[in-house]
């Protein structure tokens, strides 16, 4: 409750201030016109449901009043992310080398620039605390699991152009050192 009403400058999402907007906006409408929604007969009950939209009227009117600033934020940081994904360099590899390492290895991640920014793409497994042997095994690209290779190899290709794919780092290693 104690960020709904401070600025957030961060955010790189819209919905998050469009939603506050939104319900901020129905709770004043709802506080202005609910003597035509209902009626209540009791004065005391009725003086005190007066009070609480009176109250949430104006907390609606601050949340209105941080969001708006908020949008203006998030389109700052979408602007500032675009510009510094501009200037990353990269490395061109054959999209079937990086689909041969992510099936050889059982844990490894590619930060790959797409239009869209950088993604996160490889496999991952999991293991017994002292045993080295991996069981598992995963692939993924950005949040989406794969449970099979041509799953994934079949995604992955949305994201190569000519058969090749831009490379940032491997494992969080620079690209250009593979």
């Amino acid at each position: 409750m104690k960020k709904l009403f401070e600025l957030q400058t961060n955010l790189t999402n819209y919905t998050y201030p469009l939603t506050k907007i939104v319900v901020s906006i129905l709770i004043i409408l709802f506080s202005i016109f609910r003597k035509s929604l209902f009626v209540i007969s009791s004065k005391p009950l009725n003086f005190f449901i007066t009070l609480f939209c009176f109250a949430a009227g104006l907390a609606s009117i601050l949340c209105i009043y941080i969001s708006i600033p908020e949008l203006f934020y998030v389109w700052k940081n979408k602007k500032a992310k675009q510009e510094r994904v501009e200037f990353i360099t990269t490395t061109p590899f054959n999209l079937e080398r990086v689909i041969n390492l992510v099936k050889e290895n059982d844990i490894i991640e590619f930060e790959i620039k797409s239009t869209g920014g950088i993604i996160k793409v490889g496999s991952s497994s999991d293991c017994k605390v002292g045993d080295s042997v991996f069981f598992d095994k995963r692939f993924y690209i950005e949040k989406n699991e794969f449970l099979t290779a041509e799953e994934f190899e079949a995604s992955l290709l949305q994201y190569g152009t000519d058969g090749k794919i831009n490379v940032i780092a491997i494992d969080g290693v620079k690209a250009e050192k593979w």
